[in-house]
């Protein structure tokens, strides 16, 4: 998470032209920078600050989640533990089945989920 924050950072911090002399301009071919123009751009660090966003709410989710373990453990012991990674899993497990099943469901030429797999045939 560090290494995302990091590299959010500096494309973050890349400016959109460099400030440099005339004779250094016409000897790049401009004031965008030939490789890191492209992070300069306001799309790019639009993009960059959601990931950070999301990275730095991931990690707080993961420091709940750890402080949740913990006290767990120490109140119920080990059956408190098994019975959250059993929850967890469970999740996790209804989660992916429903996206398998979401994707070999079959559908029709125009996309509509057809209500029969024959009419999908067709």
């Amino acid at each position: 998470m560090l290494i995302i924050l990091t590299i959010g950072f500096l494309v973050w911090a890349t400016p959109r032209s460099m400030v440099i002399t005339l004779d250094e301009a016409r000897a790049m071919g401009g004031t965008h920078h030939p490789l890191l123009g492209f992070f300069g751009v306001m799309s790019a660090k639009n993009t960059v600050v959601n990931l950070m966003i999301l990275t730095t709410f991931l990690s707080y989710i993961l420091y709940r989640l750890e402080t949740n373990i913990r006290a767990a453990t120490v109140r119920q012991g080990r059956q408190g533990l098994e019975s959250f990674s059993i929850c967890f899993s469970f999740g996790r497990l209804r989660r992916f089945s429903a996206r398998w099943i979401a994707a070999c469901r079959p559908t029709s030429p125009t996309g509509q989920i057809s209500a029969r797999p024959s009419e999908a045939m067709r």
